[in-house]
């Protein structure tokens, strides 16, 4: 597979779950309880607004890392 066609992929992928995060972060954290529910852990952020804030903020710092770090390499 082609280099560029590879990096458009990673990059296109990193893009969409950043936009994802960004989008839904209420989704993102019951992703996040029920993968840990498996493992016997409970979960709960201590204040649900700063964690929707966060969730948004590292959506938002991910698709901007990765636009940039395609572009740069």
């Amino acid at each position: 597979m082609d280099l560029i066609v590879l990096r458009t992929i990673i990059a296109g992928s990193g893009a969409m779950f950043g936009l994802f995060l960004f989008i839904s972060p209420i989704k993102a954290i019951d992703m996040e309880r029920k993968f840990y529910e498996r493992r016997n852990w409970r979960l709960e952020p201590i204040s649900m607004k700063k964690a929707l804030l966060n969730i948004k903020v590292m959506g938002l710092i991910l698709m901007i890392a990765v636009v940039l770090i395609n572009y740069y390499y």
